[in-house]
């Protein structure tokens, strides 16, 4: 296994056991195995995509704890992001290989010239400099990162969630072994975290600015038939996209920062 890896897969589960994915899961539910009845009666797993938290996010709440605040010395915050940025981009990019030969047995490129029609709204939204090409100015580039990592944020979260709720971790850790690469959750919380750090310090960049930073994006935003798929196929494309979608936005954002920030 690469020192990359290793270094990941180390990180990883030291941190794991603090997850908060199971704030996805409704209070009364009790567990990853609370029921509901689908439409034929029959009894299945309630799926983390129902959570009654659907109002709030991460962001949202350590926003409402007062436990950040936004610190600007310097340009500090400016170099971070910069670095973060990169780490996402890397990341996404040194494992993006792993995850479709997983899921579908070929290469990212190979998907990804065979899914060229696949988007979703809620994840890539039209205003994204990325679908409409249009010429903005700085603090709307900022403003529209803002909310476009939030949201890539709360996909990841249900990625995992739900990775969680069908293959349990130590199957995943088992399976990764035999054949020498990280169990996917594994990859996911790593993008999860730098996704996090990002929208921290683009928040950091808008205050330093003098703008009002938008209001954060909710679990909500990811509408109910893009959380709630109950088809592995039918997910394993979402999380591609999302994937694909992480790779490209985060490119665009490390080149856009290199030369404005």
């Amino acid at each position: 296994m690469k020192l990359y890896s290793v270094i990941i897969l180390f990180s990883e589960l030291l941190s794991f056991s603090q997850s908060r994915y199971l704030r996805l899961l409704p209070a009364s539910s009790g567990s990853l195995a609370a029921k509901r009845s689908s439409s034929s009666g029959s009894q299945t797993r309630m799926s983390t995509c129902m959570s009654e938290d659907l109002g709030s996010s991460h962001w949202m709440q350590l926003l409402n704890s007062g436990r950040y605040q936004p610190i600007i010395i310097n340009d500090h915050h400016k170099i971070r992001l910069r670095a973060q940025l990169l780490e996402l981009y890397t990341a996404v990019h040194v494992y993006r290989n792993q995850l479709s030969i997983q899921k579908f047995n070929k290469r990212y490129e190979q998907v990804e010239s065979e899914l060229p029609n696949v988007r979703y709204e809620s994840i890539l939204p039209e205003t994204s400099p990325l679908v409409s090409g249009e010429h903005l100015s700085y603090l709307e580039h900022l403003q529209i990162a803002y909310s476009q990592f939030q949201r890539l944020e709360i996909a990841v979260e249900f990625i995992i969630a739900q990775q969680l709720e069908h293959i349990p971790l130590s199957s995943q850790v088992r399976t990764a072994a035999q054949f020498d690469f990280l169990p996917p959750v594994m990859i996911w919380r790593h993008i999860q975290r730098e996704l996090q750090k990002i929208i921290l310090n683009l928040h950091t960049e808008l205050v330093g600015q003098g703008a009002t930073p938008a209001e954060p994006v909710p679990r909500a935003a990811i509408p109910n038939h893009v959380r709630c798929m109950d088809h592995a196929v039918y997910r394993d494309l979402r999380d591609f996209y999302v994937m694909k979608t992480i790779h490209k936005v985060s490119q665009f954002y490390k080149s856009f920062f290199s030369q404005n920030v």
